[in-house]
């Protein structure tokens, strides 16, 4: 037991010890950055559910914010402040590319499609106009650098000049920006670091060119810390984000493991009558097992169509499952005439065309159709044509979508839709250069 009693007394110690406390943050910073990323590059974490995993960013943080409390050298809370900053910006990039998803340009074929805007006020002047459609993304990009009006000044204090503050916010705004135009991850847009910066030097007035920081100032001062409470919630803090931080890195490895083992649960027969189960890609996938079944596959119980979904190489299990699968489109004939061919749909509501492609062949029911005259004798959706990649764009008449499929690419305007060859390229003038034709 006097062992234990002294190797809790060291580790303890490690605590209170401020080069201890130095190395302690940095791996603190470095573990919880990696599980971050980690866990939701991983489990595909989008934007909407960011938020349940603030924690491995706000724990650093108040971490570093105590030690900067207990600390008295000027220079080890100026080398904190930027580690916070270090931080945050990191964090940021994540909100953004997170935020991004779906609305970026392409990389296919060897080929950039970039998304853009470099016009002063035409994307804020669309966002005013509309403002109850916009009004998140105008908050969310007003807040997006506000922080940066509490740090940098700490940081130096030279940042507490207006001009240099600016230019700086300016300056991040644009590396956040050109990472999205750069990587295809995102919309260059003028307007979002106009409003990041208003939202942030709207922040730094408050603060530092009124009284609010000689209140700020004064309060702080007024209150005397618990140096021996926030040690303990500093090894309580550490302790717990080592917890949080482990967990999800097993989970992460968990998910890398290999599970390619997949078995059938329930009741089941199988006959020479053929049911169509799931469309996926270019194929529908058909089965002549029927009955009340499931597929265990990793540890979780699903049906046979989202084990067909899921499955990276579904080929592997082609024989088990008693599967036959066909393509739905078998051909396509491109030409490199600029031709824009109408083609004719029963109900009207919308505008077909193909542009470069003369035909495209599909299969419906084990019969050749081409798709122009499948249009006029079936509903579409019939068809359930799966394509493999989604973006959206947005331009500033038309809110349009592209697809694309392992034949050909599918671009939706407004009312308007298009087929076209696999290597068209997108731009932000593909609509209204159709349009015209």
């Amino acid at each position: 037991m006097k062992k234990l009693r002294k190797i809790f007394k060291c580790v303890v110690d490690l605590f209170y010890d401020k080069k201890s406390k130095r190395i302690i943050n940095i791996f603190l910073i470095i573990l919880s950055l990696v599980s971050y990323y980690l866990y939701i590059i991983t489990f595909n974490i989008g934007y909407g559910n960011l938020k349940n995993y603030f924690i491995f960013i706000i724990v650093p943080i108040l971490v570093l914010v105590i030690t900067n409390i207990l600390e008295t050298s000027k220079r080890e809370k100026k080398n904190n402040n930027i580690l916070i900053l270090i931080i945050y910006l990191i964090f940021l990039g994540s909100l953004i590319i997170a935020n991004s998803v779906g609305k970026q340009g392409l990389y296919l074929n060897g080929i950039r499609y970039y998304n853009y805007n470099l016009v002063l006020f035409d994307s804020l002047k669309n966002m005013i106009t509309d403002f109850l459609n916009y009004k998140e993304i105008i908050i969310y990009n007003l807040l997006m650098l506000l922080p940066l009006a509490i740090i940098l000044p700490l940081i130096n204090k030279k940042f507490k000049n207006t001009y240099l503050f600016t230019l700086t916010t300016i300056l991040i705004g644009f590396l956040y920006e050109g990472i999205e135009y750069i990587f295809l991850i995102g919309v260059f847009d003028i307007d979002v670091i106009i409003l990041r910066t208003i939202g942030a030097l709207i922040t730094f007035l408050l603060i530092y060119k009124t009284k609010l920081i000689e209140i700020i100032n004064a309060k702080l001062k007024s209150i005397k810390p618990n140096i021996k409470v926030l040690n303990n919630i500093y090894i309580f803090l550490f302790f717990f984000l080592v917890l949080i931080s482990s967990n999800c890195i097993f989970q992460v490895i968990d998910e890398s493991l290999p599970k390619n083992n997949a078995s059938v649960s329930g009741t089941y027969k199988c006959d020479n009558k053929e049911e169509l189960v799931a469309i996926n890609d270019n194929y529908r996938y058909y089965t002549k097992c029927h009955g009340e079944y499931s597929v265990f596959y990793k540890n979780n119980l699903i049906t046979l169509e989202e084990f067909i979904r899921i499955t990276p190489d579904i080929t592997k299990y082609l024989d088990k499952f008693k599967l036959r699968r066909e393509k739905v489109i078998t051909d396509i004939q491109v030409t490199e005439d600029n031709s824009l061919k109408k083609l004719i749909k029963n109900d009207g509501a919308k505008k077909i065309y193909y542009y470069n492609i003369e035909s495209i062949k599909v299969r419906v029911d084990d019969n050749i159709y081409k798709y122009e005259d499948y249009l006029k004798t079936y509903e579409p959706k019939e068809l359930d044509l799966y394509f493999t990649r989604k973006e959206f764009f947005n331009s500033n008449k038309y809110h349009y979508k592209f697809y694309t499929s392992d034949y050909f690419n599918y671009l939706i305007c407004d009312n308007l839709e298009y087929y076209l060859p696999k290597n068209y390229k997108i731009t932000n003038n593909t609509c209204d250069y159709l349009k015209n034709k």
